[in-house]
C-alpha cells in the first residue's frame, strides 16, 4: 500500500513538473557571479607534450597523501560552465607546504602535437602538516573534453610530489542539469527519464538528473549556473547551511525556476526556504480525481497542502482544491 502510494504521489510531481515547464517564463537562467577568492588561475601556452595529456597522466606520491574528491556532479561536469571540485585530502607523510593544482585546457587538437596547447592552471595555497587531513575547494571551468583531470601537489621547492588522475565525464554546452534534493531518491528515479532543462524559447534539451542532499548542494550559486531546475522534494530544508539557502535564492532571482513538491511532507520541504518567502500551509486535504491535469477517470489518492504566500498565484486546482501554484521572483519562479 506504501508502494502504490509513492508511485501515484510520484506520477503526480511528473505531471505538476511539466506544468511547470510550460508555464515557466522566458527569463534568463545564468549570471556572473564572484570568483572563489582562494583560487587563483594562471594561463600560459605548451608548445610541447603528449597529445593524450588529457588522457590519464603516470600518478604518483600516493604513498604520501589520500585524496578522496568529487569532480562536477555525479561525476559529469558541463562544458564551459563553473565546476566544483572538492574533496579530502590526507597527509600520510612528511610535513607539506605549496600548493595543490588542477590543469584545464581551453583549446586542444588531439591529432596535432605541435600546436599551442593552452590551459588554466587552478590552484591554491595548501599547508599541511604531517598526519593532518583537509577540505579542499576548487572551482575549475573546463572548455575542452577531459577524460581525467590531474590533481596536483606542488611543493615549496616546484617539484610535483602527488598527482592523481580524477576520472569524468563531459556534457555538451546546451546541456542542463536537473537538480533534485530529496531524502527519496529512489522514488524519483524516473525522472532520469524525463527531459526536464528548457531554454529561454521554452524548448526542452538534452539534461541529465542529479539526485542530490545537503552535502552535495552547492554554497556558491555559480555552481548553480549549470542546473536549469531544481526539485525540493520530501527533504527539510533547514539542513542546507545559510551559503545554500543564499545560493539557491540568489539562482531564482537570476532566472532559475524551483519546484517544490509539498503535499503530505510541506512543513519538511518549506521550513528551512523563509529566505525566498513565508509560506502559509493551509488545512491538508485529498483529491481522488485529477482531470484538469488529464486524469479524468481518477488518479488515486493525493495528499494536497493548499498554500498561502505573498504573490502566489493558484495555477491548478480539482474540485475547489489548489494543486500547483506560482510565483515570479526575481527573474525566476517557484512553483
Amino acid at each position: 500500500m506504501k508502494q502504490n502510494k509513492q508511485r501515484k504521489a510520484a506520477g503526480f510531481l511528473a505531471a505538476l513538473l511539466v506544468i511547470a515547464l510550460i508555464l515557466s517564463l522566458a527569463a534568463p537562467i545564468f549570471t556572473t557571479a564572484q570568483a572563489m577568492p582562494v583560487t587563483v588561475e594562471k594561463s600560459d601556452p605548451e608548445t610541447e607534450g603528449n597529445i593524450n595529456a588529457i588522457l590519464p597522466a603516470q600518478e604518483k606520491g600516493q604513498e604520501q597523501f589520500l585524496l578522496e574528491m568529487r569532480a562536477g556532479y555525479a561525476d559529469s561536469y558541463i562544458l564551459g560552465r563553473p565546476t566544483p571540485f572538492q574533496g579530502v585530502l590526507t597527509n600520510l607523510g612528511s610535513d607539506f607546504s605549496g600548493e595543490i593544482q588542477i590543469k584545464a585546457y581551453s583549446s586542444y587538437e588531439e591529432y596535432n602535437s605541435d600546436i599551442d596547447k593552452k590551459y588554466t592552471i587552478y590552484y591554491q595555497p595548501l599547508e599541511l602538516a604531517k598526519g593532518a587531513k583537509k577540505q579542499v575547494n576548487l572551482k575549475v571551468t573546463a572548455d575542452a573534453i577531459h577524460k581525467y583531470f590531474q590533481v596536483i601537489l606542488v611543493n615549496s621547492q616546484g617539484e610535483t610530489v602527488f598527482l592523481k588522475n580524477i576520472a569524468t565525464q563531459a556534457m555538451e554546452p546546451a546541456t542542463s542539469f536537473v537538480g533534485v534534493l530529496t531524502d527519496s531518491p529512489q522514488d524519483l528515479a524516473y525522472l532520469s527519464g524525463l527531459k526536464l532543462a528548457e531554454n529561454g524559447e521554452g524548448d526542452l534539451y538534452a539534461s541529465k538528473t542529479i539526485y542530490m542532499d545537503e552535502t552535495i548542494f552547492p554554497e556558491d550559486s555559480d555552481f548553480l549556473k549549470n542546473f536549469g531546475i531544481v526539485i525540493i522534494d520530501d527533504f527539510d530544508t533547514k539542513l542546507l547551511s545559510t551559503e545554500q539557502k543564499d545560493a539557491l535564492k540568489s539562482w531564482v532571482q537570476a532566472g532559475g525556476t524551483l519546484v517544490l513538491a509539498t503535499g503530505a511532507k510541506a512543513e519538511k520541504v518549506l521550513a528551512g526556504l523563509t529566505n525566498i518567502t513565508t509560506f502559509q500551509i493551509e488545512q491538508k486535504k485529498r483529491v481522488s480525481t485529477l482531470a484538469s491535469l488529464g486524469y479524468p477517470n481518477g488518479y488515486g489518492e493525493v495528499d494536497i497542502a493548499p498554500i498561502l504566500g505573498e504573490g502566489l498565484k493558484e495555477v491548478y486546482q480539482e474540485n475547489g482544491v489548489g494543486i500547483t501554484s506560482a510565483m515570479i521572483f526575481g527573474g525566476g519562479n517557484r512553483r
